[in-house]
């Protein structure tokens, strides 16, 4: 209830979409690394999106603290996701947020799944796929979050060069056209967002695979980011096995938008 009054307040001023949505994911130990409330093994991931306002970084940072709130006097008493917060520490469980100014708001609430002998045993998981030295360019402004995709990657046998800016990315690119098989890119950053990245990179080299990966639940679909040019969207945060099958379809060119 408090998400959604705060989705509902993010929203106010203009017509939005809000989006719940609740999936198992499989927690590995760069998971961790990025979410230290967890711990290897099975989650259920429950979403809660809006496509409103959102928070700079600084507002991001604080939001899980009592007693602070951006609403007005009288609309919030700033305990709300110091509550949530509480709820999902007690439930042994986490929570994490994207949000960037005029694009919205994402928060991901973790809780383990509990397993009992009940349970029919599941089947053994397909191998990670893997990479056979290809290139790859990962872009995203959060130097910790760059960092990791390319120790995931470079693990699964991939080249990858790691950048931080769009900038970067576009020099890389321009000064070695088709030396790179695909560019994984981030949608919120600052001077230049991913959307446009992928734009300017597919002047440069057209045919050039993209993904686009954003923590943002928003309104943009698999449908839409083919329209844009991309190959997929991969939603943040990634484990080692969604982003390297999402790689491998991308650069074997299979079926299946994440």
């Amino acid at each position: 209830m408090n998400l959604g009054t705060n989705a509902w307040h993010a929203m106010r001023e203009q017509p939005g979409t809000f989006k719940v949505e609740m999936g198992v994911i499989e927690v590995d130990a760069d998971f961790v690394k990025t979410h230290p409330d967890l711990h290897g093994g099975r989650y259920a991931r429950l979403s809660v999106s809006d496509t409103g306002c959102g928070m700079d970084s600084a507002t991001v940072g604080r939001v899980f603290e009592a007693f602070f709130t951006t609403k007005a006097v009288g609309e919030g008493t700033g305990l709300g996701l110091a509550v949530v917060y509480g709820i999902m520490k007690t439930h042994d469980g986490g929570i994490s947020v994207y949000s960037h100014p005029g694009e919205g708001t994402t928060f991901h609430l973790y809780f383990p799944v509990l397993e009992n002998e009940t349970v029919a045993p599941e089947i053994a998981a397909a191998p990670i796929p893997r990479g056979q030295g290809e290139c790859i360019i990962f872009v995203d402004d959060e130097t910790a979050l760059a960092g990791l995709g390319k120790q995931i990657l470079d693990r699964l046998g991939y080249q990858v060069t790691m950048v931080t800016s769009a900038a970067e990315a576009l020099a890389a690119i321009g000064a070695q056209p088709g030396q790179f098989d695909l560019v994984i890119t981030d949608l919120a950053m600052p001077v230049m967002d991913g959307i446009e990245l992928g734009r300017q990179l597919l002047q440069i080299q057209p045919g050039l695979p993209l993904i686009l990966t954003t923590g943002f639940g928003g309104t943009l679909t698999a449908e839409k980011v083919r329209e844009l040019g991309f190959c997929e969207i991969l939603r943040k945060p990634s484990t080692a096995r969604t982003m390297s099958e999402a790689v491998h379809r991308v650069l074997h060119q299979t079926t299946g938008m994440g």
